[in-house]
Order: structure tokens, then C-alpha cells, then sequence
């Protein structure tokens, strides 16, 4: 039996002090129709299977920072997410000191992010210019970009990066 999604979803306080009543109902339904489809289909939208409770709670809660995120580098609430949100996202993980596990989970949570928006709002699927794994998932995961291998190890994180500079852009 799954959760409730209003029950998992709980707004950080830094996103209710943030957002006014009308941005925060809009945003509470959107990440209803969010943590319900993780908690049916989102781990295998093509066989129905979703994402354990507390998988789904993690995600919402890295999806919320994530939001954040874009709402301070576009100055203003939205919910029309870009690829170039993700990459920029990504790009700031890759510079930060984080863990590989960090990294790697926030990863997981924004692409079944944009996986709900594919089917959600049309998007198109996201390629991401970066891609964090944890060292353990390293060994079954092919690194491959541009059409050669590619490893970059940054302590203490390892990714697989196509064209990325500093700012998230591509080169």
C-alpha cells in the first residue's frame, strides 16, 4: 500500500516562507500529481511499478531544492523546468563539496523528475549533459560520451560529463 502523497509531500519551510497563497496552492498541486505518479508508476512507467514510500519522499524533498534552485536563478516562481535548469543544477553539484552519494541521488531525483514532465507537460526527454553515479554503481554503468570514454575522477565525486564547463553550459 502506498502513502498518502499529501502525507510525504510536506513543503520545506524555506519553500512556504518563500512562495504567496496563490504560488503555494499551484505548487502543493503540482507536487501532488508529482509524488502520486512516483508512488504508482515512476520507478517503470512502462510496467506500472512505482517507487517505495520513502523512495518518493527523498525525491520530493530533492525536487524541492531543486525548484529552489531555478527560482533563484530566474529571479522569480515557475514551474516551466528547461534542460538547461537540469544541466545548470547538475554543473553546480559537480563544483560543490558533496558526497558521491549526495550527488548521485539528486541526479536520480531530478531525471525521474523530467521522466513525470515527458509524460506530464510533453517535454522532451532530457539528455543530461552530467551524470553522477556512486562508486559502487560505476562498475555496471558505461561511461561513454562524444563517442569515446570518458572518466573524469573529481575528488570525491565521479561523473560522466559531455561538454560541460564551469556554468553548466555546453561547449
Amino acid at each position: 500500500m502506498t502513502a498518502d502523497p499529501p502525507s510525504i509531500i510536506a513543503l520545506t519551510g524555506k519553500t512556504e516562507a518563500r512562495l504567496n497563497e496563490r504560488q503555494l496552492v499551484d505548487y502543493r498541486d503540482h507536487r501532488e500529481r508529482y509524488v502520486r505518479w512516483l508512488l504508482t508508476v515512476g520507478k517503470e512507467p512502462d510496467r506500472a511499478r512505482g517507487y517505495a514510500t520513502s523512495t518518493a519522499q527523498n525525491h520530493a524533498y530533492r525536487t524541492d531544492h531543486f525548484y529552489r534552485w531555478v527560482w533563484n536563478r530566474e529571479g522569480r516562481y515557475t514551474l516551466e523546468l528547461t534542460h538547461r535548469h537540469a544541466d545548470g543544477y547538475l554543473a553546480e553539484l559537480a563544483y560543490e563539496d558533496w558526497t558521491d552519494a549526495h550527488r548521485a541521488k539528486c541526479y536520480q531525483a531530478v531525471k525521474a523528475m523530467y521522466r513525470w514532465l515527458e509524460i506530464e507537460r510533453g517535454l522532451d526527454e532530457w539528455d543530461p549533459v552530467l551524470t553522477f553515479y556512486e562508486r559502487d554503481e560505476i562498475l555496471d554503468k558505461p561511461m561513454v560520451g562524444m563517442g569515446h570514454e570518458v572518466r573524469i575522477f573529481q575528488s570525491p565525486s565521479v561523473h560522466r560529463c559531455r561538454g560541460l564547463t564551469r556554468f553548466g553550459h555546453a561547449g
